[in-house]
Formats: C-alpha cells, sequence, structure tokens
C-alpha cells in the first residue's frame, strides 16, 4: 500500500518495472466513473423530459379545456340568448293568447246574452202565442155560441143590427157633438187668449197709474243731502260693461255685476236712506230699450233711497 491507496496489483513487486498498467487502470475506472455519471444524466435527463413533456401536454390539455370551456360557455350564453328570446316569443304569444280568450270569453258572454234575450224573447212569444191561441180558443167558442145563438134564434140578431145601427148613430151624433165641443173650445181659448192680453194692458196701465201715484203723493226725487254714486251702463261687442264712480272720486271703474251689487249693497248699510243712486246710459249704449230699463229699475228698486220708502 502506498501513498494511502490499496494495491490491487498481483504484484506489487513489479510497479516500478510497469508504469503504464497502472495508468490504464486509473484511466478505465475514469472512464467508467465517466460513463456511470453520463448514464445517470442521460437518466436524469430522460426523467426531467418526460416530466416536462407530461408538463406540456397537462399545459395543452388544460388549454384545450380551457378553450373547450370558453367555446362552451359562449355556446351556453347564446342558448340562454336563444331560450331568454323563446321565452319571451312564448309569453307574448301566451299574452295574445289569453287577450284571444278574453275576447272570445266577452264574445261568448255577449253571445250567451243574446242568446239568452232571444230565448226569453222566444218565451215571451211562447207566452204570447199561448195567450193568443187560448184567446182564439175562448173567441172560437163564444163563435161557436154566438153562431148557435145565431141559428137558434134569427130574431135576436136582427135585434142586434138594429141595435148596431142605432149605435152607429149615437156614436155618429156623439162625434158632430164633440166637434161642436172642440169649435166651442177654440172660441173659449180664443176669448181667453184675448182677456190675457187685456190683463196685461190693465197690468201696465194699473203700473203707469201706480207710478204716477207715488209720484203724487211721495217727494220729489233728489240728490241733495244724498251720498251719489254714479253708474253708465253700455254694451261692447255684445258684452255687458258696467262702469262705477262713488262720490269724491273722479274716475268711473269697470266692475262685474255682482261686485256692483255688494259695493252698493255696503253703500246702503253705510248711508241708510241717503243713498242716490244715478244711472247713466251713454247715447250709442248699443243696449236695447229693455236691457236698459230692467237694469235701471233692478238697480234702483234695490239701492236707491227713494224706492226704499
Amino acid at each position: 500500500m502506498q501513498q494511502g491507496f490499496v494495491d490491487l496489483r498481483t504484484d506489487p513487486e513489479r510497479l516500478g518495472d510497469s508504469y503504464w498498467p497502472s495508468f490504464t487502470d486509473i484511466m478505465m475506472v475514469v472512464v467508467m466513473i465517466f460513463m456511470l455519471a453520463s448514464v445517470v444524466l442521460i437518466l436524469r435527463n430522460w426523467e426531467l423530459v418526460s416530466a416536462l413533456r407530461a408538463t406540456l401536454e397537462s399545459e395543452r390539455q388544460a388549454q384545450e379545456e380551457i378553450r373547450f370551456a370558453t367555446q362552451e360557455n359562449a355556446t351556453l350564453e347564446e342558448q340562454l340568448a336563444q331560450a331568454q328570446h323563446q321565452l319571451s316569443v312564448m309569453r307574448m304569444q301566451l299574452m295574445r293568447a289569453s287577450e284571444q280568450e278574453k275576447q272570445q270569453q266577452q264574445l261568448l258572454t255577449r253571445k250567451d246574452l243574446q242568446h239568452q234575450a232571444v230565448i226569453s224573447e222566444l218565451e215571451r212569444k211562447q207566452r204570447t202565442v199561448s195567450a193568443v191561441q187560448q184567446q182564439n180558443r175562448q173567441l172560437t167558442e163564444a163563435l161557436n155560441s154566438a153562431q148557435l145563438a145565431l141559428q137558434n134564434n134569427e130574431a135576436i140578431r136582427s135585434g142586434l143590427q138594429n141595435s148596431l145601427q142605432q149605435a152607429e148613430q149615437q156614436a155618429a151624433k156623439q162625434d158632430q157633438h164633440i166637434r161642436q165641443q172642440s169649435t166651442e173650445l177654440d172660441d173659449l181659448r180664443q176669448k181667453h187668449g184675448n182677456l190675457q192680453a187685456q190683463i196685461l194692458t190693465l197690468q201696465g196701465e194699473y203700473e203707469t197709474i201706480k207710478v204716477a201715484y207715488e209720484k203724487l203723493i211721495k217727494p220729489a226725487r233728489t240728490a241733495k243731502g244724498k251720498h251719489v254714486v254714479e253708474i253708465r251702463y253700455s254694451k261692447r261687442n255684445n258684452r255687458k260693461r258696467i262702469e262705477f264712480k262713488d262720490a269724491g272720486n273722479k274716475d268711473y271703474r269697470v266692475l262685474r255685476r255682482k261686485t256692483l251689487e255688494k259695493k252698493l249693497a255696503r253703500l246702503k248699510k253705510q248711508h241708510p236712506g241717503k243713498l242716490y243712486v244715478k244711472i247713466i246710459i251713454p247715447e250709442k249704449s248699443g243696449l236695447s230699450y229693455n236691457e236698459a230699463w230692467q237694469f235701471t229699475k233692478e238697480m234702483l228698486d234695490r239701492y236707491d233711497y227713494y224706492n226704499q220708502q
């Protein structure tokens, strides 16, 4: 044993005589180690390549699964959208069917009512027909009895004919009497109309006489010592216009009829027995005589002191 190495040679004494065999052994050992290391490296590289291939295959499968899942999701979304569209169409069809059903129901209800009305009318007509048939039977029986009576007694028939002729004569007389009464009634109506006209004329004369009498017994109407208000009444464009001016005011104010009457009622309370209402109808007022006279009479009768006495 030299320098810590084990001498593997058969004859250690011949070491000095042969150097190259020992070198050859060392190189063989190195080569064997190299080969073992290469084999180990090749095996490890093979395992790594296998693992890499497995990893790549797994990645490819994962990508394929992702692509398939994406396509499947897209397909599912399209199917979902198509299903929602079909559902909307079905809903609209259902709504249309419901509306048609309602319309059919209403139509059936109307037809049912019409049928009921027709049935009621038919029943009424049936009852009427039954009543008519009953009357016909009664009339037939009465006719048979009358015919039997006529056959049994011709004298009664002659008497009935005489009675009928007398009744027709009496009816003619009554008709003539009625025409006379109608003529008399028309005369009475004409006389009544004439009397009404005379009554209206007498009432007008009475009012005239009454006014004249009141003028005689009452003192003259005067604005002295009174609260004087002026009302100017006219019509423009077929619309009545009322202008009012109170004592102490310089200008007229346009008022409505209700506002005017409220103001006059208030002044009447403030100046009891001393409110003088002056009505002014302009020359071209656009009013008729009746409109001007009616307004003047109403204002004076309600608010003027002279008509309150």
